[in-house]
């Protein structure tokens, strides 16, 4: 007869021993050093993990729905963790730069940076190192991308009145692999506004029609110079957002925004938004 604290014993090695072989299938992304100094990382596992569109409730009594946007949620390559501190030891990257673009028939259109930090900023602070998983985030409309106090309205308060259809994430077999390349050649400082991460909703302004086609491309990137250190990889796949469906709101007719209370001004604040 085996007693509990045996059993509990038996179950935790079982447990350890399958998180280790678990640790060991994990297809880490293949890091080169070179003698030029250049360093070549060639990504693995990397995916757009998922979209859903943000549900609204609005109108008298937040009955009615429309959306907000948009959140995505992606995988970042797999890379070893010592990988990683051999790279911000030799070029003092601390985390990835994340970029957000639209396409269109003219190009692309870089909607938002935020950086993505996977170690302290702080000199040999080695044991803030950590492996990043996925990161989730959203693209929303206007009214709802401002401030928490836009976003609580009963009416939208910009009119947007919008449900989007037809969501979906396109891979394309024979996309070619891309890498991430650190080098002198391809570093530069980001000019641009660039978002901190935090673990609040993380949500930017898309603008006022958020249907097309998104591309996301990571970078490694200096949290404190603000300096991007290599080459943008993209991540496989896009998001196509094809449709979005004008939902007028009963009730909403000649809204009209309602004063701010000023002791509610720190309230107010909404983390992550431009």
């Amino acid at each position: 007869m085996i007693d509990g604290g045996t059993l509990m014993k038996k179950i935790n090695l079982l447990f350890l021993l399958l998180l280790i072989l678990w640790a060991s299938c994990v297809k880490r992304s293949k890091v080169n050093f070179y003698e030029n100094g250049q360093i070549g990382i060639y990504p693995q596992n990397a995916e757009i993990r998922g979209v859903k569109a943000v549900i609204w409730k609005v109108g008298p009594g937040f009955k009615q729905e429309v959306h907000k946007g948009f959140r995505v949620t992606l995988q970042f390559p797999k890379i070893a963790l010592d990988m990683l501190k051999k790279i911000n030891n030799i070029k003092g990257a601390n985390g990835y730069l994340l970029r957000i673009l639209r396409l269109n028939n003219d190009g692309q259109q870089i909607l938002t940076y935020f950086e993505i930090p996977f170690s302290s900023p702080k000199p040999g602070a080695e044991s803030f190192f950590h492996e990043l998983t996925t990161t989730s985030f959203s693209l929303y409309y206007p009214d709802a991308s401002m401030s928490l106090r836009f976003e609580k309205m009963m009416c939208p308060p910009m009119g947007t009145q919008k449900v989007l259809n037809n969501m979906k994430i396109e891979n394309n077999n024979n996309e070619r692999p891309g890498h991430l390349l650190l080098d002198s050649s391809e570093e530069e400082y980001i000019t641009e506004k660039v978002h901190e991460f935090n673990f609040y909703n993380m949500a930017f302004n898309g603008g006022r029609d958020l249907a097309g086609t998104y591309q996301f491309e990571i970078a490694f990137f200096n949290t404190l110079a603000k300096k991007k250190l290599s080459s943008y990889y993209k991540i496989p796949g896009h998001v196509i957002v094809s449709g979005e469906v004008e939902t007028p709101i009963v009730g909403c007719t000649n809204f009209q925004i309602p004063a701010k209370e000023k002791d509610k001004d720190l309230k107010d604040i909404k983390f992550g938004r431009p």
